[in-house]
């Protein structure tokens, strides 16, 4: 977009529901895989630090296994998983959460305006949405950027497009951490 800098998959390069899906059997997010709990550390140390155990958290796109929910519950938090393709709880997106947690997800949103309009309209005042995904702000040469090159990333954001999303979602603040960001309502 010539406006926010946000870079989108063109329409028709994209996968088809069954094929992204197959496509997603194939990644191997297994939550004993050390490097991968390593990878997803700031955001589980980022809920630990700034949520209760107490509080009610989603963990939306958490596909077959999730790490950060895995981790989080093993530290005592109440977090519920929904997906799409793996976890299509519908009733899970109806209720009210202190935190929502969206990781390697919003690289895949078709729609990212209306999804994180959706995820902003799950949270209770004062909650957070904590989202890890590349950012393309640092980024020399995207073409060569291997994130870039899984056929079901199609959203790509950078700090500018973020903050128009911010604002038009209804989100209060964003905040920028290294590894992850996150937006509060």
């Amino acid at each position: 977009c010539q406006v926010c800098d946000f870079i989108f998959r063109d329409f028709q390069n994209r996968l088809s529901p069954q094929d992204e899906k197959a496509r997603y059997l194939n990644h191997e997010n297994d939550v004993f895989d050390l490097g991968y709990q390593e990878f997803l550390k700031p955001v589980v140390e980022a809920v630990r630090e700034n949520q209760s155990p107490m509080q009610a958290g989603l963990d939306f796109g958490c596909g077959p296994s999730s790490v950060v929910s895995h981790k989080l519950q093993e530290a005592g938090f109440q977090i519920e998983g929904y997906d799409p393709f793996f976890a299509p709880q519908e009733t899970l997106l109806k209720k009210k959460y202190d935190y929502i947690i969206c990781t390697e997800v919003a690289e895949h949103f078709h729609e990212p305006l209306a999804e994180f309009q959706k995820l902003r309209g799950l949270l209770v005042p004062g909650g957070r949405l904590y989202v890890k995904t590349g950012l393309t702000d640092k980024i020399q040469d995207f073409s060569n950027w291997y994130y870039h090159r899984d056929s079901t990333h199609i959203s790509f954001y950078g700090e500018k497009n973020l903050e128009i999303i911010r604002v038009r979602a209804g989100f209060e603040r964003l905040v920028l951490e290294d590894g992850f960001f996150y937006f509060s309502s």
